[in-house]
């Protein structure tokens, strides 16, 4: 299931654009989508709405800041380096730690 990338409803549907040489694909659900229509939004437009809303993106995948800290994931590898901080930043609040400190297996 897919999330309207504006607002977080259930997505009805996805629009493509080529944004800096790279395609990015968005989710909208039916009232952003009219919203959009009613408005006169182009595809790139919504893009440009999408990417003041949530931070930091991947231009590479178009992967969000939002995104990442909804699912855990990042799209490519392109995504660390864009947002690598924010990564670590999460990690440090969620485990306490930035590095991994598992347990030593028995002897």
């Amino acid at each position: 299931m897919k999330f309207c990338d504006i607002c977080s409803r259930q997505a009805v549907t996805s629009e493509f654009s080529v944004v800096d040489g790279r395609g990015v694909e968005i989710f909208l659900c039916e009232r952003c989508l009219d919203t959009a229509r009613r408005n006169g939004l182009s595809t790139a437009d919504l893009i440009t709405i999408i990417k003041s809303i949530d931070g930091k993106y991947c231009p590479v995948c178009g992967t969000t800041e939002r995104t990442f800290l909804e699912t855990f994931r990042f799209g490519c590898s392109s995504c660390y380096e864009y947002m690598g901080d924010i990564a670590l930043k999460t990690a440090e609040r969620v485990q306490n730690s930035t590095t991994h400190q598992g347990k030593a297996p028995r002897r």
